[in-house]
């Protein structure tokens, strides 16, 4: 246990920022584009496209004047990813040239900065946040929109609005997402993040202040431009859970690591990011493989699923795995008696877990030789969570000095989160955790339990931001338009 797994727990028991659009503030993001902030502003921010505008610009893509068809390409270039369910329904168009036209208009949109569908969402959210019933018809006219999450947002603020709860959508299935890992894999986790909410920046400063001489405006104006430079150059990003499996072996070996990032996201537009970075890229099976150095690689194989691959450089026979499984929906980890049988013993329903068969490799880099194997529950108690880590072994003797060390390692992060909480603000919110962690022994199993009592900051994000940013005056200022 250490300082870096402590603060990731606090993570994981925080209740927001899962969107990167929750790291701006909608003051301050209209502030930056010099507008004022009412029902009527926001509501002819929104003003929608008709659909028999869209038809209209469609159709004249065929026309044979060709400044009609130079229009349509501009409107429909103009009108962004709201217009792209239907241009996808063209391009498969019998006629070859508006099949043409529609599939570049694709390609250029998802090349296009995010800016204006980023506008839209802030819009969106500012009328739940003003809670006026005079903004209702203009929210209701969205709840069924295709565009991504827009009809999220809009259900959300109109429930902002009504007093009740606001719940996201998540992606679906994420539990199941182990089961698409390599069948190498002899450690694996599942992490599922509270649906999210805007960060509330008045009650993070409370919880944690900031250090000495920072200034609280110019923190948050350089928290959210880290936010709104990513946001409109790709869009929103939301993530729900991430799901790991790490191999037996050594990384130096044939050893790797596979991690499955699981929310909504515009794949499109970070693939051609990626290439407008020049980072570099090959294709694999119709799929774009991204390589930012020689011992990692990502594809993007919707606009729900991300995978990432690392390893030593070893990377081609667990991302043939991961394409195969992505394509079919099953992996090769149930190929793995051993590994079927442990997880099996864990309360996969739950949103953390993970379950280790500990390998020669796992003992060198630090995993208590007495443990043959592991596991590990996080349940959530309200605002907090209890975790319960489990290890079986064969040596009694052996599990008992393991317990020992581990309580001695204990008692040891807390002389040290006490000692450095007043130089990095985030650990204080958790420095009574390890008072909370109770480890108990019976033969040749060991049981490890901690709670955290209740959540502890908006997110992790945050904080670091908060203790390490250190932003300059002026230098975090938004985009302005």
């Amino acid at each position: 246990m250490n300082l870096f797994v402590l603060t990731l727990l606090s993570f994981l028991c925080g209740g927001s920022g899962n969107d990167l659009l929750d790291y701006v503030p909608t003051d301050v993001y209209w502030k930056a584009k010099h507008m004022a902030v009412s029902v009527d502003a926001m509501a002819l921010e929104l003003k929608p496209v008709t659909d028999a505008a869209v038809a209209g610009w469609i159709a004249d893509l065929d026309s044979a004047d060709p400044l009609t068809r130079d229009a349509a390409y501009r409107e429909l270039l103009h009108a962004g990813p709201a217009v792209l369910p239907k241009l996808k329904a063209v391009a498969d168009s019998p006629q070859p040239e508006t099949s043409r036209r529609a599939s570049i208009l694709i390609e250029r949109i998802n090349a296009a900065p995010r800016r204006h569908a980023v506008r839209r969402l802030m819009a969106l959210r500012t009328l739940g946040e003003l809670k006026k019933p005079e903004a209702l018809p203009v929210l209701r006219g969205f709840v069924d929109s295709r565009e991504m999450f827009v009809a999220d947002y809009a259900r959300a603020s109109i429930a902002q609005v009504e007093g009740k709860p606001v719940e996201r959508s998540r992606a679906a299935g994420t539990s199941n997402d182990v089961w698409l890992l390599p069948a190498e894999c002899r450690a694996v986790a599942h992490v599922e993040l509270r649906s999210g909410r805007p960060i509330d920046y008045a009650e993070a400063f409370k919880q944690m202040p900031l250090p000495a001489g920072q200034d609280k405006d110019v923190t948050i104006d350089f928290i959210a431009n880290q936010a709104l430079t990513t946001a409109e150059a790709i869009g929103n990003v939301r993530l729900d859970a991430l799901t790991v499996g790490a191999s037996g072996d050594a990384p130096e070996k044939s050893g790797f690591v596979v991690v499955v990032a699981s929310g909504a996201y515009d794949a499109a537009a970070l693939g051609a990011l990626a290439k407008k970075l020049k980072i570099v890229f090959k294709t694999v099976d119709g799929k774009d493989v991204f390589q930012p150095d020689t011992d990692t690689a990502a594809f993007l194989p919707s606009d729900d699923r991300l995978v990432l691959v690392a390893g030593g450089g070893e990377q081609d026979a667990p991302l043939a795995q991961m394409f195969a499984a992505m394509k079919s929906g099953k992996g090769k980890l149930a190929t793995t008696p051993e590994m079927v049988k442990l997880i099996a013993t864990v309360d996969t329903s739950q949103p953390v877990w993970a379950a280790m068969q500990v390998t020669d490799a796992y003992r060198k880099a630090g995993v208590p030789e007495a443990f043959e194997e592991a596991t590990l529950v996080g349940e959530r108690q309200g605002a907090g969570m209890r975790f319960s880590l489990r290890g079986k072994g064969t040596d009694a003797a052996k599990v008992k000095a393991a317990v020992d060390q581990m309580s001695a390692a204990v008692a040891q992060s807390a002389k040290e989160i006490r000692r450095v909480m007043n130089v990095v603000p985030a650990l204080r919110v958790i420095a009574d955790l390890p008072d909370q962690v109770k480890i108990t022994t019976d033969g040749v199993s060991a049981k490890l339990t901690a709670e955290l009592r209740e959540s502890p900051v908006d997110s992790f994000l945050l904080p670091l931001m908060m203790t390490y940013g250190t932003p300059q005056k002026n230098n975090g200022a938004l985009p302005q338009e």
